[in-house]
Parts: C-alpha cells; sequence; structure tokens
C-alpha cells in the first residue's frame, strides 16, 4: 500500500518504507500504529516528521542515517524505541522521551554527534535524565551520555552498578572519569572512540 510517498503494511497500520529517499518533511497519517523496521533509512534529507498520537513503537533503526533530521517529537503513546532507531542522525540535537516509553534498545542514539541533551518526562516508570544523560529509573544503570555534550571530567553517581552498551561511545571530550566503587559490569564498547581519555580506574567491585 503506498501513499503520499510512504510504503505502509495492508492494513496501513505500519510504515514500512519510502518511495521518495530525498522527501524533506513527512507528517504519518493518524491511522498508523508503528513505524517499521529501518522505515526512513538513509533519508538523508528528511528535516522533519510528524509522528502522531496513537504510534506504539518505534522499530529499529528506523531513522538511520537520517542526518538532517534536527529535531523529532516522540507521541506519548510510543512505548517502544528499537536498537539503532536513530542512528547516525547527526543533526540531532534534543531527545525527549515521553513518559509511556518502557524500552529503548541498544545502540539507539549511537552516531548522533550534535545530540547535546536526553530528556526524560519525570512521570517515565523506566527511565530518567540527569542533565541530559540517561539513566533507568532508579540510576543503577548509565544508559547514554549524548555524544555532542562537551565534557571532561564526569562523575558516575554512587547509585549506579551497571555501565550500558556503548554509553560513552564517541565522548571525544571525554579526558578523566570517575566509576564508584559498587559499578559491577561495563557494557560492549561503553568507551570506544573516547580519543581524549586519559586514565581510567576500574574498581574492585567491576567483575
Amino acid at each position: 500500500m503506498k501513499q503520499n510517498g510512504l510504503i505502509f503494511s495492508e492494513d496501513g497500520k505500519t510504515v514500512i518504507g519510502v518511495n521518495d529517499s530525498d522527501i524533506t518533511h513527512i507528517t504519518l497519517p493518524d491511522s498508523v500504529t508503528s513505524i517499521g523496521l529501518a522505515a526512513f533509512e538513509e533519508c538523508s534529507s528528511l528535516k522533519s516528521i510528524h509522528i502522531p498520537d496513537g504510534v506504539t513503537s518505534i522499530g529499529k533503526e528506523a531513522f538511520y542515517g537520517c542526518r538532517s533530521l534536527k529535531s523529532i517529537d516522540i507521541p506519548d503513546s510510543v512505548t517502544d524505541i528499537g536498537g539503532g532507531a536513530f542512528r547516525f542522525c547527526s543533526s540531532l540535537k534534543i531527545i525527549r522521551i515521553p513518559r509511556s516509553v518502557t524500552s529503548i534498545g541498544d545502540w539507539a542514539f549511537e552516531g548522533c554527534s550534535s545530540l547535546k541533551n536526553i530528556s526524560v518526562d519525570t512521570d517515565n516508570p523506566a527511565y530518567a535524565s540527569d542533565n541530559g544523560v540517561l539513566f533507568n529509573k532508579n540510576f543503577s544503570t548509565i544508559v547514554k551520555i549524548p555524544q555532542g555534550k562537551q565534557i571532561e571530567h564526569y562523575i558516575i553517581p554512587d547509585s549506579v552498578i551497571r555501565i550500558r552498551t556503548i554509553a560513552f561511545q564517541s565522548c571525544s571530550s571525554l579526558k578523566r572519569i570517575h566509576i564508584p566503587n559498587g559499578v559491577t559490569s561495563i557494557g560492549d564498547m561503553a568507551f570506544r572512540d573516547c580519543c581524549s581519555l586519559e586514565c581510567i580506574d576500574i574498581p574492585g567491585s567491576v567483575t
């Protein structure tokens, strides 16, 4: 099913692709309830998209490589953001996580080189943010420091016991980091491409 340059599932509820990769502005119809796997992959000219209330999931790598996308409003109906959903959206500056989101996949914000702030609705039951940094709700897991956040020294809160996959990836300004005693695991590629990191003390609690 095709309409206005978009490709939908037969029932019209899922966006699965586009006919025109040079499309710049998109308004999804109110009938849409999900954005499918890599639906807007490499739509490098896409600058804005309206996602209607009623969409519950943003699929894996849905906006992969949408390099012109500067902002996106995630409606309060979305519960799931798939892995790599905004991967390499290099113009994206701010992400606002609504209270409804309970799952954010790995790599969701990888390569978002302009991203300076990830904010979370205070009523969200699964996630929280502090000074633009994304954590789980009880601050026991640090999920992601925005890649565009210019920070040289970061002190991980004492409540953290887990550093998630690629949590600090490409934080190129980071020189020093304090990992508190109590952290037990450091995820895959947590400090990948932290090219200014001078030293790191791994506490004895890390297994």
